[in-house]
């Protein structure tokens, strides 16, 4: 559980820079990581909170799927939204 624990702390290192680089509302988590997601959320959440713009934090939303290939998706949407915008 302290893998565990330290991992949710990491991860939630991983979402800040996230959230300073775009300010998502919404991040969808997926593959193997959503098996795992209850054991790490609260030290997630907790590591989360120490960022600087609480509006970013509230109306943040994170989620896990269970849809098979949501990774694969997400990569070919980065894509098409790239082709999109260029």
């Amino acid at each position: 559980m302290a893998i565990l624990e330290q991992f949710g702390f990491d991860f939630g290192n991983f979402i800040k820079t996230i959230m300073l680089s775009v300010d998502p509302e919404m991040i969808i988590i997926g593959g193997n990581l959503t098996h795992f997601f209850q054991y790490f959320e609260d030290s997630m959440w907790k590591n989360i909170q120490s960022f600087p713009y609480q509006k970013s934090i509230n109306k943040l939303k994170i989620e896990t799927s269970s849809y098979p290939d949501i990774e694969i998706l997400g990569a070919a949407a980065l894509y098409f939204d790239a082709e999109r915008n260029y």
